[in-house]
């Protein structure tokens, strides 16, 4: 059910946190670009809070002190280009009921990876989210913003299987990219993969308000 992987991703709520520290990679450093940073709102301070003190607690910011941004412990195990689709939350792939924030879309796309290929259906829940407004016609954000994200959905791997997901994560806008980053958990009947669901994935990717489209490339641990 939809509720174990919900559950799961909320019993590691802290990795959670710990995954989308890599946002901090995306930070703009010149003096000019940290000039022009807005002022984030009440429900964005808060959660730009909640990270900086989770991260502090958090094991994996010193051991990622001392060690180089690149992936050599990481395997990818697919990435999909999403595209938007629904913006009725009636049309939502999964329930509103418990998630966090409000409902922004739905989209799908084709999973591509060595071990999991096929379509994937998602729904895409985030709090202080500046897309909502900008659909009504407010003017984006001038400077750095972030919002949660809640997102959960299925895929259909092209051998047949169902395979259930969740992420909880971040997404940091700024006037030049729309940057996410999150901790996926899955959950399946299949028994052909049903070693994904011990398994916490980390997510990054892109969104793209105009396009109405995302890329997430989503790793796994190397074994």
């Amino acid at each position: 059910m939809m509720i174990a992987a919900r559950n799961l991703v909320k019993s590691v709520g802290k990795l959670a946190v710990c995954a989308t520290l890599s946002l901090a990679f995306y930070l703009p450093t010149s003096a000019q670009t940290s000039a022009n940073v807005t002022a984030p709102s009440t429900s964005s301070s808060k959660a730009a809070a909640k990270l900086a003190a989770s991260g502090a607690e958090c094991q994996m910011v010193s051991q990622a002190a001392g060690q180089s941004r690149s992936r050599d412990n990481m395997e990818l195990l697919f990435s999909v280009k999403l595209q938007d689709r629904a913006d009725k939350v009636e049309d939502a792939v999964v329930p509103a009921d418990g998630r966090e924030g409000v409902y922004i879309g739905s989209a799908d796309g084709r999973v591509e990876g060595k071990k999991l290929s096929g379509t994937m259906r998602t729904s895409m829940f985030s709090g202080d989210c500046p897309v909502p407004g900008i659909r009504k016609g407010a003017e984006p954000p001038k400077g750095l913003h972030l919002c949660t994200l809640n997102p959960g959905g299925i895929i259909e791997t092209q051998d047949g299987a169902r395979i259930r997901f969740d992420g909880k994560g971040y997404g940091l806008s700024s006037p030049e990219k729309y940057r996410v980053s999150m901790t996926v958990a899955f959950a399946t009947d299949d028994p052909r993969y049903q070693w994904l669901t011990p398994m916490l994935g980390a997510m990054e990717g892109e969104f793209d308000l105009k396009a109405g489209t995302a890329t997430w490339n989503v790793y796994l641990p190397r074994s």
